[in-house]
């Protein structure tokens, strides 16, 4: 990349790129490419050899089904028959009339901050910048042709397979398509020790956060044999790795570098040190095709694919926001604030992938963001959906975060306060100062070529009825607050959050995925030491006051499991399915004790009460721990009828608010009309 003066003497950069195809015009200054002139201009980049398509330039292309550019980009070239191309965030144009022979021109404008879309040129037209340039300087395209896809496949039965976990499923998407360019595969080990203790890769580009495949021994010791390893997704191939470097990392030294911590109430320190295999792997990636994604396909868009979209929508400047959460009033107003003071259009850009344990489910979020939409100006937003898998590293994240934006094409980026911060540590410390990322962010923006937007906390100021950064609030106003936790609390109870804090668009959503707990799932586990005849008559004890207090309840037997032979696994989904749906499932408890976190798992669809006989030894539900206090034990005499076991069960169910509350027996016998029941005549 080199710096030059352009004949109106703004500094632009361009980028030298090879092999290149000679064309003879040039569209900026009307001279032919190569040519040098006195004045400093520079030599002009022509256009590769290769045809022009979405795929190859990351963008629009000019073959069939590319974009038909808006009525800004088509005044490019006044007076002269053109079809125009976004190439890696620059403008082709490729003339058929003019002063000098017709042939296809590339001409670079800065793709950093501050660069506006129009830019004048002698002889008439202009270059429209869509999108600033990919990190590193091209988008990376992993997904091979369909010619080699089939021997890819031939291949691959010769392989061992893995299949890839929730994070690695999002990391391999992402280096597929070009959202972690420059990277083409997942990290060596000198470019992974040169992440960790620099930010940056061997070659010396900014890359603040490791994305490294880790596998146990047997599957690294039968890929060294084989020479590879086919890797699924859900039980699809999707990739190969062919093995070239494996090594046993230092994970508690990675902890301290990337996450500067290794307190495993960190997520990101207990995903590494107790969930991760100890060995990472590394070597060229072949895709054979992406991850598949069943839901919410239309805004979900590769970086070329989003690319191609801003591109046919004429933007030339695009701020790009990061969420985790539901968007509220105060994320609203702040991306209202930024949209509107750069003059740009406005990415919702969402992470969808893994993000930090307990935060709301991805289906949720994205339709609470879908209902907003409408409320921002028309033709100024757009959704799109990031499979990317977060490892809340705060500053170094949001870093990382800022040059996976500038990828899919946005040139500013706001960056909030904590940006990326999991919270609190063991002793309720923050784990990141709040504004670390910001400094950190901007520290590198120059370099990285992407604008940054810090914003301070946003408050709700009851004076004024409405948001102001924190930093504004006058002595004397007063400020309303809900803190996340208040927040998870109120939706765990199915309470309504204040319309000072969400929009009714979004509440109507949360208020559709957070029932009341008298509507949510439940699940009784009976004791395995109860009798059969005994665990039979509390079991339809159970039911029978379940059903009588208006909910639907499946009663599971010992005998019917057994004959069925359902494997465990099996059942525990069915039961979590049909908690899901708000109904109440009665079973034995060994089916459930039998799988690790089988209850906790359970008990994210609602109440878990299991039963135990006085005596017993404790459980893992007896921990205070337990998700939500929604998994709770009870513990019955060891000689209880079943009558006094279905009392114990049904008025903790109650008293959990998980049934409506008991009308008293007058009450009942009015509503029901029965005879000799007191009657209001008046």
């Amino acid at each position: 990349m080199a710096d030059h003066e352009d004949l109106a003497g703004t500094r632009r950069r361009w980028c030298h790129q090879a092999p290149f195809r000679h064309v003879r015009w040039c569209s900026v200054h009307g001279f032919p490419h190569g040519a040098w002139r006195a004045s400093g201009t520079p030599r002009h980049v022509c256009a590769p050899r290769r045809p022009l398509s979405a795929k190859n330039l990351g963008g629009a292309g000019i073959d069939s089904g590319g974009p038909v550019p808006s009525p800004r980009a088509a005044r490019g070239c006044r007076g002269r028959a053109s079809r125009h191309a976004c190439t890696r965030g620059r403008w082709v144009s490729e003339e058929t009339s003019g002063s000098g022979p017709g042939g296809p021109t590339v001409c670079p404008i800065d793709g950093g901050p501050g660069t506006r879309g129009l830019t004048s040129r002698p002889g008439g037209g202009r270059i429209v910048l869509v999108v600033s340039l990919p990190h590193g300087g091209a988008l990376v395209d992993l997904r091979v042709e369909d010619g080699r896809a089939a021997e890819l496949a031939e291949a691959a039965r010769r392989l061992p397979v893995w299949e890839l976990s929730r994070r690695q499923r999002c990391d391999l998407e992402l280096l597929a398509t070009g959202g972690f360019s420059p990277l083409r595969t997942f990290l060596d080990q000198a470019d992974y020790e040169s992440a960790c203790a620099a930010m940056r890769l061997s070659t010396g580009e900014l890359w603040p956060v490791p994305v490294t495949l880790d596998l146990p021994e047997q599957v690294v010791a039968a890929a060294s044999a084989a020479g590879g390893v086919l890797l699924r997704a859900r039980g699809v191939d999707v990739a190969v790795l062919w093995l070239e470097a494996a090594w046993r990392p230092d994970r508690r030294a990675e902890a301290a570098a990337v996450l500067g911590t290794t307190d495993t109430a960190h997520p990101g320190v207990q995903d590494l040190l107790h969930e991760s295999h100890p060995w990472y792997v590394s070597g060229p990636l072949e895709v054979l095709r992406l991850p598949p994604h069943h839901g919410f396909r239309t805004v979900r868009h590769t970086p070329g694919e989003l690319r191609s979209l801003m591109a046919g929508h004429g933007w030339d400047r695009v701020v790009a926001f990061q969420t985790r959460n539901p968007m509220h009033r105060a994320h609203q107003e702040l991306t209202v604030r930024a949209a509107r003071d750069l003059d740009a259009n406005l990415l919702l850009h969402p992470v969808v992938g893994v993000t930090k344990p307990g935060d709301v489910d991805p289906h949720i979020r994205v339709r609470c963001y879908r209902a907003l939409l409408p409320t921002y100006p028309p033709g100024r937003v757009l959704l799109s959906l990031l499979p990317l898998a977060m490892r809340m590293a705060g500053p170094r994240e949001a870093l990382w975060h800022a040059i996976v934006r500038k990828n899919h094409g946005a040139t500013h980026f706001i960056v909030g306060r904590d940006h990326a911060g999991p919270g609190e540590d063991s002793a309720g410390r923050p784990f990141y100062e709040p504004y670390a990322a910001q400094a950190l962010v901007g520290m590198h923006a120059r370099e990285l070529g992407i604008g940054v937007v810090p914003f301070r906390q946003m408050v709700y100021v009851e004076e004024l009825q409405g948001y102001v950064p924190e930093d504004d609030v006058q002595p004397g106003q007063h400020c309303l607050r809900i803190s996340g936790t208040e927040q998870r609390r109120r939706l765990a109870h199915g309470e309504e959050l204040p319309a000072w804090f969400t929009p009714p668009e979004v509440a109507a959503e949360l208020r559709r995925a957070f029932p009341p707990r008298s509507e949510r799932g439940v699940c009784v586990l009976l004791p395995d030491a109860l009798p059969d005849p005994r665990r039979d008559q509390a079991a339809a004890v159970i039911a029978a006051r379940l059903r009588e207090a208006g909910r639907t309840v499946t009663l599971l037997s010992r005998s019917l499991l057994a004959e069925g032979e359902a494997p465990s696994h099996l059942v525990v989904h069915l039961i979590g399915e049909v908690m899901r749906n708000g109904g109440a499932v009665v079973c034995p408890g060994g089916v459930v004790h039998g799988l690790a976190h089988a209850a906790e798992r359970l008990a994210e669809r609602g109440l878990v009460v299991d039963v135990g006989i006085a005596g017993e030894e404790p459980r893992l539900t007896d921990a205070p721990s337990a998700t939500e206090s929604s998994c709770t034990r009870l513990l019955v005499p060891v000689g209880a009828a079943p009558e006094l076991v279905g009392d114990v069960v049904v008025d903790h169910v109650r008293t959990s608010a998980y049934l409506e509350p008991a009308v008293p027996a007058a009450l009942r016998a009015i509503r029901d009309g029965e005879p000799g029941a007191p009657r209001d005549d008046g």
